[in-house]
């Protein structure tokens, strides 16, 4: 029996395909880095400036965030010198403040009565003091003199209407690693409020932002559709849902979850813990904070004025205020957004306290803003 060698492939025929897959890895990868780049690059140009100053009056204005639920990571703020005397007043809140001219009826009277303060709006549709949070860590960044957190009772529980809410009701999670956010956020709250699934979807977020605008790119394309071609796309619609913008209604309408009674409303496990880091952040910082409960129905339930107050006395100098005693079913056809006649009275009543707390501000002593 003959010893067969084999038949060994020469060297020169390797190379060939070694050259192909070299080549394929690096075009792929090029392709990679061209798509990341391209994506920031969407993304800065989405954004836009949120305050700033009128240059024919040289008064202070404010614009609410364009896309409901979604995109605070496009707001510019507003960081340049401003006048010595000059308050700026962050508000967060929900679609009161975003969707109806609340926040501008409120600048106007600031302006008009020579108040020097600018408002920057930076109030979400369905948001919760979970988005609040991500909200007051991007105010930081326009250095603001008073952080005012406008509210309704069911900010602070998943109770409405359904099984349950999530923490997060807007898009705020997706920028949890931008690095206005994740260098101020305290490290207890990001260990305990994201598991390493989430807090890895958000850094994709960051890292690969087609991922966190291509609702807003969707909802765009279909908006000039109708409008530009006057296309009728309800059937493709209802094959494949667009984005309303507004991610706490989408999340009632779902037909797996079962409506719970108001009665049963409990707010979030350890919602104190949270109050607690949100004032730590803002008293490191030196910015007082007022908490303001907003008109609203008191069926919206649980009660959460009194934990707010608990936890806030720990923290001199943080002012609480209940304005729900202004409701009047009349007035709020919704429970919570006061129709277009109640509107002026509403901005006046927010504006007074918001003036009394910066009056309060300003008679206390540097050191005791600080504490």
């Amino acid at each position: 029996m003959s010893d067969e060698m084999p038949v060994s492939k020469p060297v020169g025929d390797e190379m060939p395909d070694k050259n192909v897959r070299t080549w394929i890895f690096y075009v792929l990868l090029a392709f990679s880095c061209a798509v990341i780049c391209v994506g920031h690059e969407l993304e800065n140009r989405g954004r836009y400036q949120l305050n700033g100053t009128d240059s024919r009056t040289g008064n202070p204005i404010s614009h609410p965030l364009q896309h409901g639920s979604y995109g605070l990571y496009l707001a510019s703020l507003n960081r340049e010198s401003r006048p010595r005397n000059q308050h700026t007043v962050a508000l967060l809140g929900d679609s009161v403040y975003q969707g109806l001219d609340i926040v501008d009826r409120m600048q106007a009277l600031a302006n008009n009565g020579g108040a020097n303060v600018e408002f920057v709006n930076l109030a979400q549709t369905g948001s919760s003091i979970y988005d609040r949070f991500v909200q007051m860590l991007t105010s930081l960044e326009c250095r603001p003199t008073l952080i005012v957190v406008s509210f309704i009772n069911i900010a602070f529980s998943p109770n409405w209407g359904t099984a349950g809410l999530p923490k997060f009701r807007t898009d705020n999670d997706q920028m949890v690693f931008n690095a206005e956010v994740i260098s101020r956020m305290p490290r207890s709250f990001l260990m305990r409020e994201f598991s390493v699934g989430t807090a890895t979807d958000s850094l994709v977020s960051t890292l690969f932002p087609f991922k966190r605008i291509d609702p807003l790119a969707r909802h765009r394309v279909d908006m000039l559709l109708k409008t530009t071609l006057s296309l009728d796309l309800s059937r493709l619609r209802r094959a494949l849902p667009l984005p309303t913008l507004n991610l706490a209604g989408d999340w009632n309408k779902r037909r797996d979850l079962r409506p719970r009674p108001m009665a049963k409303a409990k707010p979030y496990p350890g919602v104190g813990k949270v109050l607690e880091e949100f004032l730590t952040v803002c008293r490191a910082n030196g910015i007082p904070v007022l908490f303001l409960r907003q008109e609203s129905s008191p069926a919206f339930q649980p009660d959460i004025l009194p934990d707010v107050r608990e936890v806030c006395l720990r923290f001199p100098g943080t002012r609480v205020v209940d304005l729900q005693s202004y409701y009047n079913p009349q007035d709020f056809p919704d429970q919570v957004h006061p129709r277009k006649e109640a509107q002026d009275a509403y901005a006046q009543r927010h504006y007074t306290v918001i003036q009394e707390a910066l009056r309060d501000l300003a008679q206390r002593p540097l050191d005791e803003r600080k504490q």
